[in-house]
Formats: structure tokens, sequence, C-alpha cells
């Protein structure tokens, strides 16, 4: 997949020179208008379906989202996940140029981790969520990025539909240093909220502080985030075992690549997911 205008070598660096600065970086028109359509409708079907199985009771160890009282409320954000599975579109995205192109660059050896939907709704006692880091350190010794996640806005993120909060320069810091969560914790003058239109990019270093915001609206916010590594490490399944045959034969040649682990971790990865896509029925 292009983005609607193709990137020069020297754009991508501009980004990605942006991206080392301050832990994150927005990029514009990054979804053609055909492909938002497909992309909302497998984010939105990828969230009911988890949300069907978790109020048919079955535990969803794998999403870990919690409400204001520390419970956990799927029917905010059902933060379904392995959304590759719901449809080509979500293929053809693991294909877009501009993720492999600032990977190659920001990464050096990247792995796909996984391919979330956070659909964020409506809910009248929903809080702003807790600023937090994904990974410790946010960057390499060798002053690479730890881990990015690409999250593609397919509704648009706005103030008040809560898009993500940010503390720019947060990425930078050693694994011995002390946790510090929020630098300035009474104060918004060091934080930012991500905006954008519907097909803008939002690609964040998962080692800088970040957080969602809480969705005002009565529309749904609709994201779909490549989540990228650049080792094997924090592989927890196997990605191309699990898109199957079908979605294998839609498959480029880079996505392939992209969704096969390393060899030596074949072994050890799931295979099994515990929500699939609901089949309708013929």
């Amino acid at each position: 997949m292009q983005p609607v205008h193709p990137m020069s070598d020297e754009k991508l660096d501009a980004h990605v020179a942006d991206l080392q600065e301050n832990g994150y970086v927005i990029l514009r028109e990054q979804i053609a208008p055909g492909y938002l359509d497909p992309l909302r409708d497998i984010a939105q079907r990828a969230a009911d379906d988890y949300i069907a199985e978790w109020q048919g009771g079955m535990k969803l160890p794998e999403v870990r989202i919690l409400d204001g009282k520390g419970k956990r409320n799927f029917t905010i954000n059902p933060n379904a996940r392995a959304c590759f599975m719901w449809g080509k579109a979500a293929m053809d995205l693991l294909d877009h140029d501009t993720v492999h192109g600032i990977c190659e660059r920001a990464l050096g050896t990247y792995h796909f981790l996984d391919l979330v939907a956070n659909t964020v709704r409506y809910h009248p006692e929903a809080r702003q969520g807790h600023f937090h880091r994904d990974f410790r350190p946010g960057l390499t010794d060798e002053g690479k990025h730890n881990g990015l996640w690409f999250f593609f806005m397919l509704d648009g993120y706005s103030a008040e539909n809560g898009g993500t909060r940010l503390i720019p320069g947060t990425h930078c810091f050693k694994a011995d240093e002390p946790e510090m969560m929020d630098p300035e914790p009474d104060s918004d003058s060091n934080k930012i909220q991500a905006t954008g239109d519907p097909g803008d990019l939002l690609i964040v270093n998962a080692g800088g502080l970040h957080c969602a915001g809480v969705n005002q609206t009565h529309k749904p916010r609709r994201t779909l985030n490549i989540r990228i590594v650049p080792n094997g490490d924090r592989l927890f399944y196997n990605a191309w075992e699990l898109a199957g045959p079908e979605l294998q034969a839609k498959s480029s040649a880079r996505v392939k690549r992209f969704l096969q682990p390393p060899a030596n971790r074949i072994a050890e990865l799931r295979t099994d997911w515990r929500v699939t896509p609901r089949r309708e029925k013929s």
C-alpha cells in the first residue's frame, strides 16, 4: 500500500529525525480514501467480536483494559488483537511503504509484533488513561528505537474524541534510570495531544510516555495500530501460521517476510488465538 503522496528518501529521513528527537511524528494522508471504509469495518468487526466473546464469558488474558475502578471494561475499548485476520485490507496495510521505510531507518532489523484495533467508544464514566511506557528502555544501545507503534487514524484524532496524548522526548532514557512516569504530573505544559484527519498516521516510540484520551463524542474513534519491534524476543504468537492459507495466498513477498517469526522462535510461539473472526452464515 502506498500513501496518498509517496515519500522520497529525503522525506523519510526527515521524519525519522523528528521521531529520534521527539519520540513521535505525525504523517499526513497515509491511507487513500478508498481504503478507509474497509479498514474501519475491520476495526469495528474485530472489536465487536472481542466484546461478544468477553460478554459470553471467555477470559481474555491477552487484553488488559481497565476502567477507572481497576476492572476490565471492554465496552469502552476492546483493544482487539491479531486484526490482520479480519480482512485483506488489513493485510494490505501491513505492506504499507511508509511503515517499512521508517522501520528500515529507525529499527534496522524489525519484526511484526501485532496489529491492534483500538476502538475507543463513548462512556459516561470513562477516564483518561495513565501515562505509561510500553518498553524500557526507549532506545537500544546502538541508538535504534526499541519498538514503534504505527497508529493509523481511521476516524481522525481530536481533543473531543480522545486522541493519544504524549510527552515529547521521554523516549530518551536508559534502562537503569529510575522510573519517572510523568515529569510534571500537575502540568499540561509538557504534554501534547495528537490530532489528525482520517488517513493520517501517528508513529510513537513505545518507550516514550503516552496515554489514550477520553472519547467525549458518541462516535467511535477507530485506529489500527501496527506494532513493530527490533528483535523476536517479545513475540507471543506466530502471525504467519495464524493467518492461515487464505490470507497467506493474498500476501505479498514483503508481508510474508514481515509476518514470519525468526526461525529460532517458531517452536515456542502460539498458533491458536482465542478470538477469531465470526463468519457470517451463508
